[in-house]
């Protein structure tokens, strides 16, 4: 009895094996696939492709990037520029990427961008981006414990090094602790999305009945503050509120 039982584990482990294997052997050859019909130039091939795999539960960077490639050269703006901003949420570094989303964002149509942030505020923002809320918070501890044990360590030794140490730990606290509630304020904030019709109009109220307030053109990024029934209700980067259908944005 435990001999067939064992020789039933083995069988059931050898299938999974088999079956990941297969699995794993089938994506990447239907990613070769959509690679190949992306460089054909058939474009909508490659599309349907990559989606295939997505399909499977299968993410990463590179096959958002290539995705958002294939939907910027099929002339569908908002959809590239939601995989390219999907890309960079697992790879904010992944330059092709980067590359790719600048590219068409320069396309967006419509005074919704803004300028460019400065040199200091891109570097900050990417100290910021760096760690998780958590793990700053855990940096701002060690500070101030290590600072708290130099401390102590002045008091027993009464050497003016330990003093300064202290002091600049307790310093150098403030930065983690600043780091943290910024990121935990980003962590909280709203969902994004992007549009990906031509153009839609923003209504003060869930109904193609009211006038429209706004035009937005495809590919602006948005904030989602609240969704009813086929309607969400979104701001724009200058802050204007309004609804849209559901159907004419995509979730980041």
């Amino acid at each position: 009895m435990k001999n067939n039982s064992l020789f039933c584990g083995y069988v059931l482990l050898f299938l999974l094996v088999t079956q990941a294997a297969f699995a794993a052997d089938s994506t990447a050859t239907i990613f070769a696939k959509a690679v190949q019909a992306q460089e054909n130039s058939q474009y909508p091939k490659a599309i349907e492709l990559y989606e295939q795999i997505l399909g499977t539960e299968t993410v990463s960077p590179a096959l958002y990037n290539n995705l958002g490639l294939a939907y910027y050269n099929n002339k569908e703006l908002g959809r590239a520029i939601v995989q390219f901003e999907r890309a960079l949420r697992l790879a904010p570094d992944l330059a092709d990427a980067q590359h790719n989303l600048k590219a068409a964002r320069q396309r967006v149509e419509g005074d919704y961008q803004g300028s460019e942030a400065l040199f200091f505020i891109q570097w900050w923002n990417a100290i910021v981006a760096s760690l998780s809320s958590r793990n700053w918070g855990l940096l701002f501890l060690v500070f101030i414990f290590s600072g708290v044990g130099t401390l102590v360590a002045w008091q027993w030794k009464q050497e003016s090094l330990y003093k300064a140490v202290a002091i600049v730990l307790f310093s150098c606290s403030i930065f983690p602790l600043i780091w943290g509630f910024q990121k935990k304020g980003i962590e909280a904030s709203p969902k994004t999305a992007i549009v990906i019709n031509d153009q839609i109009g923003l209504r003060p109220r869930p109904d193609l009945s009211t006038e429209e307030i706004e035009l937005i053109f495809e590919g602006v990024k948005v904030s989602i503050l609240e969704e009813q029934n086929n309607w969400t209700h979104i701001e724009l980067p200058n802050h204007l509120i309004g609804w849209v259908p559901s159907s004419m944005i995509e979730q980041i």
